[in-house]
């Protein structure tokens, strides 16, 4: 499987950071509006863990995780448990 390239770059307006990511199929997303540039090369961190993950929740976190505003993975998988009852 081909790994994702992510730049950090400043952001359109002249504002924060953005990153472009280009998928391992070719696929192009950017992510808008980090404030820093160490929020971007953290949240690009939190996504390769996501994607060398094994966890049985993945399905769901994957469609999540695009979204730098959601929750961290790690609280949606803990309220899962918590709310799904027998884990």
């Amino acid at each position: 499987m081909a790994m994702s390239k992510y730049i950090v770059r400043p952001g359109g307006s002249g504002v924060g950071f953005d990153i472009a990511i280009t998928g391992g199929n070719g696929a192009r997303n950017t992510l808008l509006g980090f404030s820093t540039e160490r929020e971007a090369e953290a949240w690009i961190e939190r996504d390769k863990r996501l994607n060398d993950h094994t966890d049985p929740f993945m399905p769901l976190l994957t469609m999540l995780r695009r979204d730098h505003n959601a929750e961290y993975p790690e609280m949606l998988t803990s309220r899962l448990l918590t709310e799904g009852g027998d884990a």
